[in-house]
Parts: structure tokens; C-alpha cells; sequence
């Protein structure tokens, strides 16, 4: 050992004595590379999140037919995306079929589909099939089919 080496006696010392050199006073240490580029990675995480994000949207988009039986005993229909409220539905029905929105209430097979519901909130709607929604209401006499 040359005579100008300082003899280290613990751990602790040969700590302090390398670390000032390793790290600059304020400066937070890097990251160790393991062979993994970390912006890289951080990447491919964000894209895995926007991924199911973007089936989300893609889901909730699908459009759902959904045929409306009427208090009159008519019919009609009209195609939706999966993520419309219920309150969107029953604007429809107020504007085609005069059943004023705020009186009307729709059910699903026996299921009354509350307001802030959407179409994805019930299982049974599919993009796959149709959807049969009972619509209750009053049917204006000008509006109802003969």
C-alpha cells in the first residue's frame, strides 16, 4: 500500500469519504441502469393506461338499437351509443313521441332505468342485440297511433 493512502477504519468512514465525491451537495442521485431505459418504460405504462382507456371509449361508442314499446301499444326504435343516459333516451321519446320526459319512466324487462343510469350501467344491454325498453308515460291523444 503506497504511504500517501489514507487507512480507512470502518465502513462508515470509507462512506464518508466517497460520497461527497459521488453525489453533489443538493443534487438527488440517478437512477442505476439495469439495462431497462427508464423514459422508455415510463412510456410504454402511459400507453398501457391510455390502451384501456381507449377501449372504454371505444365500448361505451358501440352503438345499441334500442326498440322503445310505447303506453299506446306502438312502437319505435332508434340506435344509441352504449354510454347514453337514460336521460338522452327519454329526450328522444319526448321529441318523437310526445311523452312528456319528466312524467315518463323507463324499464328494462321489469327494471326501472333511473336518470343518472346510462345504457352500460345494465348488463343486459348489448351492441350484440337489440334492447326493449318499456316506455310509461302519458301518450298526448294527437301523438297516439290509430
Amino acid at each position: 500500500m503506497p504511504n500517501d493512502a489514507k487507512r480507512v477504519d470502518s465502513r462508515d468512514d470509507l462512506l464518508a469519504t466517497i460520497s461527497p465525491k459521488l453525489i453533489s451537495p443538493g443534487a438527488e442521485p440517478k437512477p442505476r441502469s439495469i439495462g431497462i431505459d427508464m423514459a422508455s418504460l415510463a412510456k410504454s405504462e402511459r400507453n398501457a393506461e391510455n390502451t384501456e382507456e381507449d377501449d372504454i371509449i371505444k365500448r361505451l361508442d358501440a352503438p345499441v338499437l334500442v326498440v322503445f314499446e310505447l303506453p299506446d301499444g306502438s312502437e319505435g326504435e332508434k340506435t344509441f351509443k352504449l354510454g347514453q343516459t337514460v336521460e338522452v333516451l327519454k329526450a328522444f321519446v319526448e321529441d318523437e313521441f310526445e311523452i312528456d320526459m319528466s312524467a315518463s319512466r323507463l324499464y328494462l324487462g321489469d327494471e326501472e332505468m333511473p336518470d343518472p343510469f346510462s345504457l352500460s350501467d345494465f348488463p343486459s344491454v348489448s351492441p350484440r342485440k337489440a334492447c326493449v325498453v318499456r316506455v310509461a308515460g302519458e301518450v298526448p291523444e294527437r301523438a297516439q297511433k290509430k
